[in-house]
């Protein structure tokens, strides 16, 4: 089922087309998703929301992402970045720009791309900790040096 398919069932009969048919393709759209979501994955992905510093993401082939927040720079990042991490954020990415960051005994990160371009994309992040919010943040590619 559909974003509209399910704005359709909640309108009901509400005095819509015969039938109770209500035309779902004058509603406002939430903003397109990023269908193809295709990450780079011969470098890192610096930025996003202020708080906290820097935050660093690395896809990886496999499907996997990696987070790592704090370091100063990309490469003290790079080793946190990866299966060689003992306790690593990590996540799922989907070709739709979607993915949650676990950690051991902490709450996820969710994170949602909402545009790319050249250069990186924008992303909503939330955190679910208690008191936690959501923020937009940039995150632009940084490629590895050989």
């Amino acid at each position: 089922m559909g974003l509209r398919d399910a704005i359709k069932s909640l309108k009901g009969d509400g005095g819509g087309a015969a039938g109770g048919e209500v035309d779902i393709s004058s509603l406002p759209s939430e903003g397109a998703d990023a269908e193809t979501f295709a990450p780079l994955q011969n470098g890192t992905y610096v930025g996003g929301p202020d708080a906290g510093g820097p935050h660093y993401l690395r896809f990886h082939a496999t499907g996997k992402v990696y987070l790592a927040s704090g370091p100063a720079t990309a490469a003290d990042a790079r080793p946190l970045l990866g299966p060689t991490n003992s306790d690593p954020w990590v996540g799922q990415y989907t070709a739709a720009g979607r993915f949650s960051l676990v950690r051991r005994f902490e709450r996820p990160i969710v994170c949602t791309v909402l545009t790319t371009d050249d250069s990186g994309f924008v992303a909503r992040v939330t955190s679910t900790a208690i008191g936690a919010g959501s923020s937009e943040g940039r995150f632009d590619f940084q490629v590895d040096p050989e």
